[in-house]
């Protein structure tokens, strides 16, 4: 488990990962508009930059230890504000009351997910919280949300059971990460108490 209290941090704001973070977030309007002129390759483009980025902002933070209070916070924000955007995006392109059933589940989860760690990294001063779950975790959101973008487009049919499938499969995966979150978070917060 990793996780990092604000004993060995600096409290800036200006660092190169929350300037990757800040961007990042900064993309969601050039992507909306992409978006609304279906401009796809152009849109699809910027949100796997988005996606991309955050990826690399921890990374870069812990490795060039800037790691902040700020950017742990706004990375949570970005977080949130990403996903609430695709998952509201794609829930205006479907059909099916599986799979738009399926998608508000998965975002209720993702919003639970995301006031813990925006809780924890505000009110703990900790970084977000990480563990091997949480990793999988994004890496099967990205690989997942390809496929999904390009439904959502209209370039690649995805039958129902298959439709049905992926959202199960997130939805699982979410829900594990939630409880591996939540009890890290616990033990975080007893950690500090004491």
């Amino acid at each position: 488990m990793n996780l990092i209290t604000s004993s060995g941090r600096r409290n800036r704001i200006v660092t190169f990962p929350n300037f990757i973070t800040l961007s990042s977030l900064a993309l969601l309007l050039p992507t909306h508009l992409a978006l609304r002129q279906e401009k796809w390759l152009a849109a699809g483009c910027l949100l796997l930059a988005i996606f991309f980025s955050d990826a690399v902002d921890g990374f870069l933070a812990r490795r060039l230890k800037q790691e902040t209070d700020f950017g742990a916070v706004a990375d949570s924000v970005r977080d949130f504000l990403v996903k609430l955007y695709f998952w509201s995006w794609l829930f205006t392109r479907v059909k099916s009351i599986w799979t738009i059933t399926g998608i508000l589940l998965i975002g209720l989860i993702e919003t639970a997910i995301a006031l813990v760690n925006l809780n924890t990294a505000w009110r703990c001063r900790a970084v977000q919280l990480t563990s091997p779950m949480g990793k999988l975790r994004g890496f099967l959101h990205f690989r997942i949300c390809i496929p999904l973008y390009l439904w959502g487009i209209n370039l690649i049919d995805i039958s129902l059971p298959y439709q049905a499938g992926y959202f199960l499969y997130l939805l699982a995966v979410s829900l594990f990460t939630f409880f591996v979150y939540y009890e890290q978070r616990k033990e975080l917060v007893s950690q500090i108490a004491a």
